[in-house]
């Protein structure tokens, strides 16, 4: 599997818990219609709640995964150039883009 992992702030000014409900309700949906084509298998979003004695660096994770390479490429490549969305608007810093191929390991 392969999966593609992007982490982001949030703009000043915003509610994190409404926008965590923004992001659930109204742009995953849109993502996981749009990615379809390119054979999206899971699709996790994640709100950072605390980090270790310091103000959390970003506000969320999501992370999708992919069966191969070609696939998370083409797939990442189509929903970052799309218009944004009621969410996507809320968020900035999205430097912290990554396409991982993994292994699971059972145990």
């Amino acid at each position: 599997m392969v999966r593609f992992v992007s982490t982001f702030r949030l703009k000043e000014g915003y509610d994190r818990d409404e926008s965590f409900e923004l992001w659930h309700q109204v742009h995953t949906p849109r993502v996981v219609e749009m990615l379809k084509q390119y054979g999206i298998k899971k699709y996790v979003i994640a709100k950072l709640v605390s980090a270790p004695e310091a103000e959390p660096e970003f506000f969320g994770m999501a992370q999708i995964w992919f069966d191969n390479l070609e696939n998370a490429k083409k797939g990442t490549e189509y929903m970052l150039s799309q218009s944004q969305d009621a969410f996507t608007e809320r968020i900035t810093d999205m430097r912290r883009v990554f396409v991982i191929d993994e292994k699971e390991i059972e145990f």
